[in-house]
């Protein structure tokens, strides 16, 4: 059975967490920021690497019908403190994914850093933090693609039915954010 690859859902706990930013970096779909209840499902959940924002992300995560990959960024470039390391490592087996994003100076000051990180991430020769970006796209590109694949539609023109392309029934995509 061959499979669609539909573009990944990415939300955050909290506003300003980065959602445009890694939907920018892996081409996905920004819904913003969520309910912290589950209610609203996203395949790439985000919060800041602050204590009280991973708890409340942790939380949402394990509570949606379909457990999203965690991405969690930097909020400064100092080191991260314990509890978020140890609450993250405790998340890790309960997740299909845990990605930490590091802080990127050099972005932080742009006017329009979404464009700087998507053509710095795909220069043949990229700066050293857009070698980095590059590396945490694609640990996040790997942890979210599972969730993202389905079978392929075919359309039967006899019957004028859908179907899989090796079965006669086909899972239902899985739920989708809110968006308000």
């Amino acid at each position: 059975m061959s499979a669609v690859i539909r573009q990944p859902v990415v939300g955050g706990i909290t506003g300003g967490a980065g959602t445009s930013m890694i939907a920018a970096m892996i081409d996905g779909y920004d819904v913003g920021k969520i309910a912290g209840d589950g209610t609203d499902v996203v395949d790439v959940l985000l919060t800041r690497s602050v204590d009280s924002a991973v708890k409340d992300a942790i939380a949402a995560a394990t509570a949606m019908p379909v457990r999203p990959v965690l991405v969690v960024v930097a909020h400064s470039p100092e080191r991260w403190p314990a509890p978020v390391t140890q609450r993250l490592k405790m998340a890790e087996p309960n997740l299909p994914g845990v990605i930490h994003v590091s802080w990127i100076s050099f972005l932080a000051g742009c006017v329009d850093p979404w464009s700087e990180l998507v053509s710095g991430i795909y220069q043949q020769y990229p700066p050293k933090w857009a070698a980095i970006a590059r590396q945490e796209r694609e640990r996040i590109v790997a942890a979210v693609t599972p969730l993202v694949m389905r079978p392929a539609v075919v359309l039967d023109s006899a019957a004028g039915d859908t179907a899989a392309a090796d079965d006669d029934s086909m899972p239902d995509d899985p739920p989708r954010a809110r968006v308000s």
